[in-house]
This record gives C-alpha cells, structure tokens and sequence, in this order.
C-alpha cells in the first residue's frame, strides 16, 4: 500500500489532464472547462457532505482546539521543505535561509513542529509550491481546474503538483510502516477539513456557490503568486475582475 495515496491522487489530476483534452470550451477564459469543472465540483461536495464533513465535525467537537491547532503547525511544518525548495527555485534566497531555519527550529526546540518558537524568534511562515514558481518563471495565466475529490486550482498548478509527487516532497510519503503513514494522511485530512468548517456559510447564502468558489480561491491564488503584492497593472488580476464582473451582472447581483 506504500504511496497508494499519492497514486490515487496522481490518477485524479491525470483523468482531469485527459477529460480536459477532449472537452468544448466554454469560451469563458478564467473558466473553459467550466462544465467538466462544475460535475467535478457537484461530485465532491456530495462526497464532502456524506462523508467527510460528518467525521470532521466530529472531529472538531472532540479535539480539544489546542490539540488540533498542534496538529495544524505539525502538517504546516511538513510542508516546510516543499517551501524551502520553491523558495530556492524563486530566488528568494533570503526567505529560503528564514524558512530552513523555521524548520530547523520548530522540527527540534518545536518536536517536530507541534509548537512554533520559530515566530517568536522572528522566522515567520511562509508558503510556496511548484505551481507559484511556474508563475515566476512566466506562467502567469492559467485556466481554472476543479480536481474531483481534490479540489480547485488551475492547469498550471495541477502540473506543479505533478512535479511535487515526482520529486516525493511529502515527507508523508517517505514513511515506510502503512499504517503509521496512512494514519497520518488522514488525520491531516480531516483537520485541514475541520478548519474549513468556519467558512462553510459563505458558501450556503450563495446563489452560485460553485462561482463563488472558484473566484474567491483565484483571487487568493494571485495574492499568493505575489505574496501579496499584487502588480496594478497585473493581466491576470484584471483577467479575473473583468469576468467575474460580468458573471455577476449576469446573476442579478
């Protein structure tokens, strides 16, 4: 069963990858595959509600916050060498010298990142992956992507996974007992689940909760592009406010 995960979600990408290939646009540029893209959300959020929003809400009710916020820096520590390595490709050198401390840090003084004395020393969290840096390097643009049972992002963030699976950056992965390591992947994924509990009525007073969505998580994807210093001018940012503008005129907003 070892990387059984990690090839079930290669295999989702990779469907999306070849449904898209052989899909009608709809003409929309933020959103062409926006029919593929809507089925793969209905199918997920069914798959939420059924199952995994009851074991996240219970979840939530029985774990103690302090608990869950440990579990929380832990999963976020792991992501660490995946930023670092982004960083580096960026040439954030400065930044990459901060995180690998952070995780030096909270890897040890912090057990392996279930505290954060890192931001008391100053080494704040930072967040960078494959799909970021195919941005820097000029893959600005790219159309939107909802992965069944993953979740939103975009083809050029899709890739970037890819290249994160290839490279075996999880350190998840790395753990040869099964059940230790499946017993990981699951709790991360219901506490990463729990955490989007809070958020779930933006969605539910929505008349297109598909639509809101999908641009509320490009906007912070372009944020994140720029670390949130996002250019004026910045195609991609105009791109995205121009449609939505019009999509929701066409609501009645």
């Amino acid at each position: 069963m070892r990387g059984q995960m990690k090839h079930l979600k290669l295999a989702a990408i990779a469907l999306s990858f070849s449904f898209l290939a052989g899909c009608a646009t709809s003409g929309n540029p933020i959103d062409p595959y926006e029919g593929f893209n809507r089925s793969s959300y209905e199918i997920t959020d069914a798959v939420d509600k059924a199952v995994l929003r009851p074991v996240a809400v219970t979840y939530q009710e029985w774990t103690p916050r302090p608990i869950r916020n440990s579990f929380s820096r832990f999963f976020g520590n792991l992501a660490e060498p995946l930023t670092i390595i982004n960083d580096l490709l960026q040439f954030k050198l400065v930044q990459g010298a901060s995180d690998t401390g952070r995780f030096l840090v909270n890897s040890t003084i912090g057990v392996l990142g279930l505290f954060d004395p890192a931001s008391d020393f100053g080494l704040n969290k930072h967040s960078e992956d494959f799909g970021q840096t195919l941005a820097y390097w000029g893959y600005e643009n790219s159309s939107f992507l909802f992965i069944p049972l993953l979740g939103p992002t975009t083809v050029r963030d899709g890739l970037g996974t890819v290249a994160g699976f290839a490279l075996q950056t999880d350190p998840v992965g790395h753990i040869s007992d099964t059940v230790p390591r499946v017993s990981t992947q699951v709790v991360r994924t219901v506490n990463l689940r729990s955490r989007l509990i809070a958020q779930e009525s933006l969605l539910e007073g929505a008349i297109d909760p598909y639509l809101l969505l999908r641009d509320a998580w490009l906007q912070q994807r372009v944020f994140s592009i720029y670390d949130g210093d996002v250019p004026e001018d910045d195609d991609e940012e105009a791109w995205l406010d121009d449609e939505s503008d019009e999509e929701l005129e066409a609501l009645g907003q």
